[in-house]
């Protein structure tokens, strides 16, 4: 029996454990009638499924344990007690090294501690010293990992297809692109050469940081199945000893780490997806270490754009402009009741500026706002939900060190970066050229649309009742297509000689952004006119 096969035959005879017997004969799959049937509610069924076929299906449930746009409170309640349950596995140390880095590596090594340090269900975590004398930590994949994880991925798949074919909430919450989303996740976790890029790409962006710096990889030593990096010599953020040991400040620590956090989501668009207390380490000078980073989250420069809209017209307490965002943003939606909608996020909106600042938790502020997804069948993009998962969890950090962590105190410094940069002569050109771009897309568009219309005069297909409605058209198409052609020129011209006083005359600054202003107005105009 192959290994697809034989994993089919665990979750059938699983699903059936558990009373789930009815979903699989309407599935085509026939439940196996020997076992008890567990009591408990669907969701607490639904969770013990997913423990019981283990480490893959429960990363899953783990992924959708924060898609409260996608699943009801009671099912993310019950995925949100998953927890990894791995038994160590025994790695023949020397033998794998070898096999990887050839009968040398032992050159490189002083000492190798055979016993794990931590072990989670794809790698183990050893400790060792280098022949130089400085401590490392070798990450080394499970034997055989790839290959479970490759057969779970194809029976979820399955399984998922299979639930979107006969019922229509699988369809609703759009499974199959979750699972899909869910492979792409775990693909990237498995691969250690991935996590190694992750590691250089933060280093880079936190070059020279005077709060945190990222552990030194040694890539003679590391491979898709091996990663060896410096130890990081300290303790966990939240261990209050360790702070009175070093005289550090847990106030100062929490409001230090959820800038950090925040800096690696708008000014990089790159962050850690999973910054929970144990992924964050603190060195004994105060500095603050993210280790584990074979999770990541990506933000594209347009999404980036649109999450400091959000911080925007969150300061300003704009609910329409808000609205209007979200449904940019959105992959689907569908707003039962416009106007609730609007109350509700003036409700939100209204939490976030009359709560005294002390006391205003992110994790329930976040909580309100998917019961407003998810009532509206809002279902977001991946890096949304990743990155709301981020915010709980290092607010969770920030407010064990210290409960009085001012939230909106913290994104200050962050909003006032945003509106320099939206005000600032590049950002300006840059949105101006593009504007004139998609208005001179339009405008050239005009000569084919009027081309069209006198083809149609020409072959007799207007009739005579319709004659004074064309004739009006093709008016207002000259009218407007010369309105626009002459903005369009006009802002150009203005537009250019801002970037040539910007260039080339530094006394000019005021007559520059005079005219850049301008000429922004003015394709603003012709673009909408």
């Amino acid at each position: 029996m192959s290994a697809r096969l034989k994993r089919l035959s665990t979750l059938v005879s699983i699903l059936s454990k558990y009373g789930f017997k009815d979903v699989l004969a309407r599935m085509n799959l026939h439940p196996d009638n020997s076992g008890p049937e567990n009591g408990g509610s669907v969701y607490y069924r639904i969770r013990m499924v997913l423990q019981e076929l283990g480490p893959t299906f429960v990363k899953l449930g783990q992924a959708f344990s924060n898609r409260e746009d996608m699943l009801p409170k009671g099912l993310i309640e019950e995925l949100q007690y998953l927890q990894d349950d791995v038994a160590l596995a025994d790695i023949p140390l020397d033998a794998l090294l070898e096999q990887h880095f050839g009968a040398e590596y032992r050159q490189a090594f002083r000492q190798i501690d055979p016993e794990p340090m931590a072990a989670a269900s794809i790698a183990q975590i050893y400790r060792a010293t280098l022949a130089d004398g400085a401590e490392v930590v070798l990450k080394i994949k499970r034997p055989g990992i790839d290959e479970v994880i490759a057969a779970d991925l194809l029976l979820m798949k399955d399984l998922a297809r299979l639930l979107c074919k006969h019922f229509d909430f699988a369809r609703d919450i759009e499974l199959e692109q979750a699972v899909l989303t869910f492979e792409k996740s775990l693909i990237g976790e498995l691969s250690l050469l991935n996590e190694r890029r992750n590691l250089e790409r933060f280093a880079e962006n936190f070059k020279n940081h005077p709060h945190t710096y990222v552990p030194q990889v040694y890539p003679h030593l590391s491979d898709n199945e091996v990663l060896c990096m410096a130890f990081v010599q300290g303790g966990k953020i939240t261990d209050t000893a360790f702070h009175q040991l070093h005289q550090l400040d847990p106030a100062v620590l929490a409001e230090r780490g959820f800038q950090l956090f925040l800096s690696q989501i708008l000014d990089f668009g790159f962050f850690h997806a999973d910054p929970h207390a144990g992924n964050i380490m603190l060195a004994p000078d105060g500095r603050i270490v993210f280790i584990d980073l074979g999770a990541v989250g990506s933000i594209y420069p347009t999404d980036q754009e649109h999450l400091e809209d959000l911080i925007l017209y969150l300061a300003t307490q704009n609910a329409e402009k808000l609205i209007v965002l979200l449904k940019k943003m959105a992959l689907r939606i569908e707003v039962k009741n416009e106007l609730k909608l609007r109350d509700d996020i003036s409700g939100i909106l209204r939490m976030i500026h009359e709560a005294p600042l002390d006391q205003l938790n992110l994790a329930t502020l976040l909580g309100t706002f998917k019961d407003i997804l998810f009532e509206n069948r809002v279902v977001m993009p991946e890096y949304f939900t990743i990155l709301a998962r981020g915010l709980v969890l290092i607010e969770s950090v920030g407010r064990n060190l210290n409960p009085q962590l001012n939230i909106a105190k913290s994104l200050e410094p962050f909003v006032l970066k945003v509106m320099q940069k939206r005000l600032s002569p590049r950002y300006l050109l840059d949105k101006g050229f593009t504007q004139l771009r998609n208005m001179g897309q339009d405008v050239w568009q005009i000569p084919i649309e009027l081309r069209q219309l006198l083809h149609q005069l020409h072959a007799g297909e207007l009739t005579i009742k319709t004659r004074d409605q064309a004739q009006e058209q093709r008016n207002q198409i000259l009218q407007q297509g010369f309105r626009r052609l002459s903005a369009a020129l006009l802002g150009t011209a203005l537009i250019l000689g801002a970037a040539l006083l910007f260039a080339f005359n530094a006394a000019a600054v005021l007559p520059a952004w005079v005219m850049l202003v301008a000429g922004v107005g003015v394709g603003i105009f012709a673009l909408k006119s």
